[in-house]
């Protein structure tokens, strides 16, 4: 048995529901009005979810995680 092959064997089987999309969001921008004009604060993202499957939303303070998380709720 190759390291491979014992690898997959300890990973559950994927069925075709888990390739399923729960979440697909596509070219999100987000643009806040500010005093000195338009200001971008995300810029064309994009990423999909599909079923059993994680995602993790990493960056510095001010990039934007949580305004990406509040649109996509629809709470902006």
């Amino acid at each position: 048995m190759t390291t491979n092959q014992a690898m997959d064997a300890d990973e559950p089987k994927r069925s075709d529901a888990d390739d399923r999309k729960l979440l697909e969001v596509s070219n999100l921008t987000i643009t806040f009005d500010t005093q000195q004009g338009p200001s971008i604060v995300v810029d064309d993202i994009s990423f999909q979810i599909c079923r059993s499957a994680t995602l993790g939303v990493v960056g510095e303070s001010g990039s934007g995680k949580s305004v990406t998380s509040l649109a996509i709720m629809g709470l902006l």
